[in-house]
């Protein structure tokens, strides 16, 4: 398969995936009286930053797909609230502004922003302010609405989409070969042959199970979290006889001398 063909097939599968988590979401929030008329539980920013930290520009895709699934559940829905068309334009609009966050990675690369929370927040905080801010233009210029009447309404409606996408997109982080730059990936996958990639993924699983054994052992003290699991078990073992002889040696000291 081709790099093209790929992409054209991970952008489908995630825009599909998202149509439908939004159309749940979407008909859900419909069937509960919220304290804030109007409010949707929605991801349609999540899986544009998803879309776009595997494939740049192009992964916003999956996000319009996403809003296009959200206007029109919404408006399947009998309820008193329903995105008229000057909304429905702003939604859209917001969620094709967000594309500019992919300039973020110009001076954060992927790889650092993976490393830590602080940046994966910012790059979901950013895609949030375009896409309320070009939503609310767009519905203000339009639906000839006020604009700090829109401008509360949005900024109320996506703060606690934007926490919620935020704790996903860090879930999502923690997951092998998910939020990555696909076209650094295919080029991985093009260059190492396959059993050095199986060798490094049991080497790591590795890793991970024997720290994992030592933080969760009784038998051996913090000298083993703080060496890194680059100590066998024998010699931990070792380490630790060795440690409480010298604890037995400086209390028996501590005893003669009183």
């Amino acid at each position: 398969m081709s790099k093209r063909n790929y992409m054209i097939f991970d952008l489908v599968l995630l825009t599909i995936i998202g149509s439908v988590i939004e159309g749940v979401l979407t008909y859900a929030s419909n069937q509960v009286i919220f304290l804030m008329e109007g409010f949707t539980v929605s991801f349609v920013v999540l899986f544009a930053l998803i879309g776009m930290f595997r494939w740049n520009w192009f992964g916003v895709i999956p996000g319009i797909g996403t809003a296009a699934t959200q206007i029109f559940i919404q408006n399947q829905c009998n309820g008193a609230y329903q995105a008229n068309p000057s909304m429905a334009a702003g939604i859209l609009s917001g969620i094709c502004a967000t594309v500019f966050t992919c300039f973020l990675f110009r001076v954060i690369p992927k790889e650092k922003m993976k490393e830590k929370i602080g940046f994966l927040f910012l790059y979901s905080g950013v895609a949030f302010i375009l896409y309320s801010l070009v939503y609310v233009s767009v519905w203000v210029i339009f639906g000839k609405v006020d604009f700090f009447f829109a401008f509360g309404k949005i900024i109320g409606w996506n703060l606690l989409n934007y926490v919620m996408a935020s704790i996903v997109l860090l879930i999502a982080n923690k997951q092998r070969y998910f939020l990555v730059d696909m076209n650094d990936y295919l080029l991985y996958l093009h260059n190492v042959p396959e059993s050095a990639r199986i060798r490094e993924e049991i080497q790591e699983d590795k890793e991970n199970s024997v720290m994992s054994e030592i933080a969760d052992s009784d038998e051996t003290n913090d000298i083993a979290l703080l060496d890194g699991g680059t100590l066998s078990e024998e010699q931990l073992i070792e380490l630790k006889k060795t440690f409480e002889e010298k604890e037995g040696e400086k209390k028996d000291g501590i005893g003669k001398s009183q």
